[in-house]
């Protein structure tokens, strides 16, 4: 009878393994985000609810967004996904080196969002469209895009900034 002899794996191939892992359970999150824009995208259509703004303006107003919410640079802003009126935002924060998604679509003159994947692969945060939560709003002329944002103790501030398309 023959001896099975069983190895156990080492510290790289455990390494390894659960990098496996991870990238899979990221890719399945990102595929779940996308469905779930789908779904979102289609829900809105079938309220009605239309962007008044081309996808290119979409993008521009959503980096403008971000970038005056988070009091950053909009250049630093970059679109990794639009489809379905959901544009996915990305940037890495100069201070440290974080990189941060936020998702953005517009409902009329206002601009929702939403982080993602804010606790490592959480996955999107949900919507900021609560009574409580602050209003951002957008406004194009030209080149120039006007980002407001008021607060729910009701102070506000605007700045204008120039997106290239």
């Amino acid at each position: 009878m023959a001896a099975v002899i069983k190895f156990s794996s080492g510290p790289m191939e455990q390494a390894q393994s659960i990098n496996e892992s991870v990238e899979a359970a990221m890719n399945a999150s990102n595929a779940a985000d996308a469905a779930m824009n789908d779904a979102m995208a289609a829900a809105d259509a079938a309220m009605n609810i239309k962007a008044s703004v081309s996808s290119a303006d979409l993008a521009r107003v959503c980096r403008a967004a971000v970038a005056h919410m988070m009091g950053k640079s909009p250049s630093i802003m970059k679109v990794v996904s639009n489809r379905g009126g959901i544009v996915r935002i990305q940037y890495k924060r100069p201070d440290d080196g974080t990189i941060w998604k936020d998702d953005c679509r517009l409902e009329g003159q206002r601009v929702m969002w939403r982080s993602v994947d804010a606790f490592g692969a959480s996955g999107a945060g949900r919507w900021r469209n609560d009574p409580n939560d602050e209003v951002i709003t957008y406004s194009i002329d030209g080149s120039t895009i006007r980002i407001g944002q008021k607060y729910s103790d009701g102070t506000y501030d605007a700045a204008d900034y120039t997106v290239a398309g």
